[in-house]
């Protein structure tokens, strides 16, 4: 078994064997005011099953992470595919998984989501929290107000 591929976007699901996705391929999330802020999350991935491992139950995990390493979310599921009788012997197969989680971020910088296909790790990708412009720069203000005083009152 293989990962085929992970992305990340606004909202994910299967239905019929298709995968709908809205809002994918993102990889930075701007916060619409401070932190703490909810966010949506969808993640998909695709595991390409060969022939002669049909038939058995997979496991992949999902995990969401912070840059140092802290564990914010995790998903867990098994899947089974089988073999169809209309499709050429020896053709793989794909199972697909997908989900929207609510996360809520507390800390603007970089984030991970980590595939582990039978606990073995297959894939990543990231994504970054920042502030909104105006945010960022009310932020950069206060910052060098703080400064400005620590300085005046000689520290």
């Amino acid at each position: 078994m293989d990962l085929e591929w992970l992305i990340l976007g606004d909202f994910a699901t299967i239905a019929g064997g298709k995968l709908y996705l809205q809002g994918g391929g993102w990889d930075r999330f701007t916060a619409p005011g401070p932190l703490p802020q909810n966010m949506a999350l969808g993640i998909a991935a695709s595991v390409r099953i060969p022939w002669n491992e049909t038939n058995q139950t997979g496991h992949l995990q999902v995990e969401l992470q912070f840059e140092d390493g802290q564990q914010l979310a995790r998903i867990d599921s098994e899947f089974k595919v089988g073999r169809p009788a209309e499709i050429p012997e020896g053709m793989d197969q794909r199972a697909q998984i997908a989900g929207t989680l609510t996360t809520k971020i507390e800390k603007f910088g970089s984030y991970v989501i980590i595939a582990r296909l039978e606990g073995d790790e297959v894939g990543r990708v990231g994504f970054y929290a920042v502030p909104n412009p105006q945010l960022a720069m009310q932020q950069a203000k206060e910052r060098q107000q703080a400064e400005d005083e620590r300085k005046q009152n000689g520290g």
